[in-house]
C-alpha cells in the first residue's frame, strides 16, 4: 500500500506542477498525511477537470485566448519570434498581458494558428530553459479597460470623429493602428467594453447624429447597450450596423425604435438571411421606425412608388404569402378601413392591367376562392380555390385595360377585420372590340401587415 500511495503522491504533485498551480505550503505539507484512497480521489478529480478544459478548436470560434506558463514569463517579442518559425499561417498577437502565473494574448480569426500553437505545449523551451506549458481556448470576454487605456480610446475616438458631418466611425474599432500599437484592445462585441466606449462617446459627443458600427461582430446584446447608453442622450439619425452578428431581426428593430432614425444599414447580418420579400422587409422596419428614409442604401419612397407603378409588388397587400414571411412571427394585422381599402384596390387594378399580373396571386389568401362570370367569349367563366389554381386562372385571362374614370365603389360591409366591396366600371379586353362593363365583388380581411382577398368574383358583360 505504501508504494502505491507514494506513486499516487508523485502523480498528484506532477499534475499540479504541469497545470501551473501553486499549492498552499500547508496543503502540500499535508500530502503525506492523506490516505491512498484520498490521494486517488484527488488525482481523479484533477484529471476530470483537465479533460473539461480541453476545448476543441474549430473554425466556428472567432477569438482564442492563449496562455503561456513559464518562469520568468515570456515577453511578447519572444513569443512572436518563437511561434513565427513554427506556425505557417499569419497571426497577430493582440492584447498581450500578464496574469498571476502566465503570459496571455488573443488571436482573432486564426483557428489554424491556434491549433498550431496549442500543439507546441511542452515542446518548446522558455528563456529559462524549461518547457513552456501552453493552453489555448475559445473566448468571448476580454480585459476591461483601465483609466490609462481609456485615455487612449478617447484620443482615438476624437480622431475618428468628423465634426463637419457629425459622424463617428467605429467600424473595426479594435483594429485601429494606434490602439494596436499601444496594446489596447477595446473589442466592442464584449458588452462591458462596448459600454465603456459608448460612455466616452456620450459624454464627449452628446449631439452625435451619425455613427458607423460596422464589422465589430456586434450581437443583439450590444444593440441594447447602445439603446441604454445613448438612447436619451444622442439624437442618432443615421446608423450603420453592417457586417455584424445580429440574429434577431424583430428584436433589433424594436430596440432601435428609441432613436428617430432616418437611415439604417443592416447588410451582412444573420438576421437578414431568411428575408425573401423586400417589400415586407421595408414595411416591417417602418412599423417601428416610421421616420426612416433610407434602408441599406436604398431610398424607401422611391422603392415603394416604383414597385407600385410597375406592378412588381403590391405594397399595401404585403405581397408575400405566409410561407415567405420575414420572420418566424407573423406581422401584426392592420385594421380594415376605407382609405386602406381604396389604396388596396388602386394597386390591385394597376397590377391586373400590367405585365406582372401573376403577382396578384399573393393578394389572395392561400385558401381564397376566385370566380369569373362572363358573357363575352374572350373571357371564359369558371371558379377555383387555392393559390395554385388562382395563379393558373390569372395567367389564362386576356390582357385588360381598366378605365378608372368610370369606376364606382360600394362598401356593403366595413368592420375592423372584414370588408365587403363592389367595384363596377368599364374596361378594354384584348380580343374584344368594344368596351366591356364589369362588376367585381370582393371580401377582404387583414393579411400579414396589409389586406388580402378571401373571395373575389369578376362579372363581365
Amino acid at each position: 500500500m505504501g508504494r502505491k500511495k507514494n506513486k499516487l503522491l508523485r502523480k498528484l504533485k506532477q499534475e499540479l506542477q504541469d497545470r501551473a498551480f501553486n499549492p498552499d505550503p500547508e496543503e502540500e505539507a499535508g500530502f503525506p498525511r492523506l490516505s491512498g484512497k484520498q490521494l486517488s480521489k484527488r488525482h481523479k478529480k484533477i484529471k476530470k477537470l483537465s479533460r473539461k478544459q480541453q476545448v476543441t478548436i474549430t473554425k466556428e470560434h472567432r477569438w482564442y485566448l492563449v496562455k503561456v506558463f513559464d518562469d520568468p514569463l515570456p515577453t511578447r517579442e519572444f513569443l512572436k519570434e518563437s511561434f513565427k518559425t513554427l506556425v505557417d499561417t499569419e497571426f497577430v498577437i493582440q492584447g498581450y498581458h500578464h496574469a498571476t502565473s502566465s503570459a496571455r494574448f488573443f488571436l482573432e480569426d486564426s483557428s489554424c494558428a491556434a491549433m498550431a500553437i496549442k500543439g507546441l505545449n511542452k515542446r518548446m523551451q522558455g528563456s529559462s530553459g524549461r518547457l513552456m506549458q501552453i493552453q489555448v481556448e475559445p473566448c468571448s470576454s476580454f480585459i476591461i479597460l483601465n483609466a490609462q487605456q481609456m485615455l487612449t480610446v478617447k484620443e482615438v475616438l476624437m480622431k475618428r470623429y468628423d465634426p463637419t458631418r457629425n459622424f463617428l466611425d467605429l467600424s473595426s474599432f479594435h483594429l485601429d493602428p494606434m490602439l494596436v500599437n499601444e496594446g489596447v484592445m477595446p473589442v466592442l462585441s464584449d458588452p462591458a467594453i462596448f459600454r465603456q466606449v459608448l460612455v466616452v462617446v456620450r459624454d464627449n459627443i452628446p449631439g452625435l447624429t451619425t455613427m458607423s458600427l460596422g464589422n465589430n461582430r456586434l450581437r443583439l446584446t450590444n444593440i441594447r447597450v447602445v439603446k441604454g447608453t445613448l438612447g436619451n442622450r444622442c439624437p442618432l439619425q443615421r446608423l450603420n450596423l453592417e457586417s455584424n452578428d445580429i440574429d434577431n431581426f424583430k428584436e433589433l428593430i424594436c430596440t432601435l425604435a428609441v432613436f428617430k432614425l432616418q437611415e439604417l444599414k443592416l447588410d451582412g447580418n444573420p438576421c437578414l438571411k431568411d428575408i425573401k420579400n423586400p417589400d415586407i422587409y421595408i414595411r416591417t422596419v417602418l412599423s417601428q421606425l416610421p421616420q426612416l428614409k433610407t434602408l441599406d442604401g436604398q431610398d424607401i419612397a422611391s422603392h415603394i412608388s416604383g414597385q407600385t407603378s410597375s406592378g412588381d409588388m403590391i405594397s399595401s397587400l404585403n405581397t408575400s404569402l405566409a410561407s415567405t414571411s420575414l420572420v418566424s412571427a407573423d406581422p401584426p394585422p392592420v385594421p380594415v378601413n376605407e382609405p386602406l381599402v381604396q389604396k388596396f384596390l388602386s394597386e390591385y387594378y394597376n397590377c391586373i392591367d400590367s405585365d406582372h399580373r401573376e403577382q396578384l396571386v399573393n393578394a389572395y389568401l392561400p385558401t381564397a376562392k376566385f370566380g369569373i362570370e362572363s358573357h363575352i367569349a374572350a373571357v371564359p367563366s369558371g371558379t377555383c380555390e387555392g393559390s395554385h389554381h388562382i395563379l393558373e386562372a390569372l395567367k389564362r385571362m386576356p390582357a385588360f385595360k381598366h378605365a378608372k374614370e368610370t369606376f364606382s365603389m360600394k362598401v356593403h360591409k366595413l368592420m375592423n377585420d372584414l370588408a365587403e366591396i363592389e367595384v363596377s366600371g368599364q374596361l378594354q379586353v384584348a380580343g374584344h372590340p368594344d368596351a366591356v362593363s364589369f362588376v367585381h365583388t370582393l371580401t377582404v380581411v387583414p393579411y400579414n401587415a396589409g389586406l388580402g382577398i378571401t373571395l373575389g368574383i369578376m362579372g363581365f358583360k
